[in-house]
């Protein structure tokens, strides 16, 4: 899958703009505050028809003007398609051939991969944001795990507002236990089989990136069966742990709702004892292994999207990264200066010429 092209109109810094990305290397080149990251923030609208980054969706129009919109033509399984999105004030309307569709209708959703520095939350951030990587990632492998999820968070809340308000020990507080061992065990299955399949892909990435050391991506574990691939074993691990919780006005505090990934590189914690350079070829390792496991689950390239992913990285890893990228993938990545072979988009000022 590839973009082919895309049209822009009043959407961020851009008043009008074509944007015909080849289908292999592609770069975005031009100084800070130039309109880099937001063309790739289109292409993400048009894949997913959500932002790059969190903002309200009236703020994506180009100030001053009282719409915008995106067109795009997107190669996928050997034929075309044509989204457009409109903005007006706080509403989005999205059309795929002339029929309007919902975000989840749109032929690049699931098919893109993303790396920004706001991935360094990754390591440098709290256990929250490594939630909802795994979320993503897992999400990816298992169509069922968003389903599983939903139906915990759910028996969560409801358990923890009768914590909160005095009823914990009473009947209904053990009729949310017994939803919360059911739909947590299924999530934490997922969750094991996904990182069965990633952590290898993963560490092959890294060392492949870095030219040596050995990455080492685990989950926690708050009981012994929690490691396990059996739903019923870690029913039964999640129900005895949910049963020795001290009762009080607390949270529940064991469960998938706590789970976090450990980073270790040759042994030693990535977040503490690792330079920027390290910790930024990490999270690419962790953003490459999910682009993998994606075309391993779609059977064809996604898209991968970079911003400012040199930076910080020296020129062996710079390198390497080039080689990695060489795998048959559209890649649109944005850089001060050129970064290697590729085709060249020089942006400046709202503007965009190659």
């Amino acid at each position: 899958m590839y973009i082919a092209k895309l049209g822009l109109l009043n959407f961020r810094n851009y008043q009008k703009a074509l944007f015909c990305p080849g289908p292999g290397i592609n770069f975005l080149v031009g100084a800070n505050a130039q309109g880099k990251t937001n063309m790739l923030e289109a292409v993400m609208m048009v894949l997913t028809g959500r932002p790059l980054r969190s903002v309200v969706e009236g703020g994506l129009v180009r100030t001053g003007a009282a719409a915008g919109a995106l067109k795009a033509q997107i190669e996928r399984d050997g034929g075309f398609a044509v989204v457009e999105i409109r903005l007006t004030g706080e509403r989005k309307t999205i059309t795929v051939d002339g029929q309007v569709k919902t975000p989840g209708g749109l032929p690049g959703r699931g098919a893109v991969t993303v790396f920004s520095p706001l991935d360094l939350a990754l390591v440098q951030g709290s256990p929250q944001e490594r939630r909802r990587f795994i979320d993503q990632e897992t999400a990816v492998a298992s169509r069922s795990y968003a389903v599983m999820w939903q139906r915990y968070q759910r028996a969560l809340w409801q358990k923890n507002n009768a914590l909160a308000a005095g009823r914990g020990p009473a009947a209904e507080g053990r009729v949310w236990d017994e939803q919360l061992a059911l739909y947590g065990a299924r999530v934490m299955v997922r969750r094991n089989r996904w990182l069965a399949c990633f952590a290898p892909v993963a560490r092959e990435v890294y060392r492949n990136l870095a030219g040596n050391g050995q990455l080492t991506v685990e989950l926690t574990r708050a009981f012994a069966a929690a490691a396990s691939d059996d739903e019923e074993e870690v029913e039964r691990g999640l129900a005895a742990a949910l049963a020795a919780e001290r009762p009080g006005p607390g949270p529940v505090t064991v469960g998938p709702h706590r789970d976090d990934l450990v980073l270790t590189l040759d042994g030693r914690s990535v977040r503490h004892a690792s330079s920027q350079g390290e910790q930024r070829t990490v999270v690419l390792a962790l953003r490459l292994a999910g682009h993998a496991l994606r075309r391993r689950e779609l059977g064809q390239n996604p898209i991968l999207l970079l911003d400012d992913a040199f930076y910080e990285l020296d020129a062996g890893r710079q390198e390497r990264l080039l080689a990695a990228l060489d795998d048959g993938s559209q890649v649109l990545a944005t850089a001060h200066v050129q970064a290697g072979p590729g085709r060249i988009f020089r942006v400046a000022g709202g503007n965009i010429l190659g």
